[in-house]
């Protein structure tokens, strides 16, 4: 299942702020997180970079088996600077073309 945690689908490339709801779909269902970055250039003749991450176990770092909203927010805030990550990766020519 492909989630946008912004709760939208970026066409600027631009990270927004995470919803927790990827963390805690993740955490409730047992299933790691893949992140994935993609450059926003889409139409005719334009090449769309993607890049994805390392699978991400959330339980792994998880006190409880059900999160306060405190640690489900930086567990969302840690998906997001995994992202950012790739994007760094991304623009400075990391990662497999």
């Amino acid at each position: 299942v492909l989630i946008f945690p912004e709760g939208k689908f970026s066409v600027t490339g631009e990270i927004d702020e995470f919803k927790s709801t990827a963390a805690l779909l993740a955490l409730q269902a047992g299933v790691p997180v893949i992140p994935v970055y993609h450059t926003a250039n889409y139409g005719f003749f334009k090449r769309t970079d993607v890049i994805i991450g390392d699978r991400i176990y959330l339980k792994d770092f998880c006190k409880s088996k059900t999160p306060s909203e405190k640690e489900l927010m930086a567990l969302t805030e840690m998906l997001r600077n995994k992202i950012i990550e790739l994007k760094e990766l991304c623009e400075n020519g990391g990662g497999v073309r």
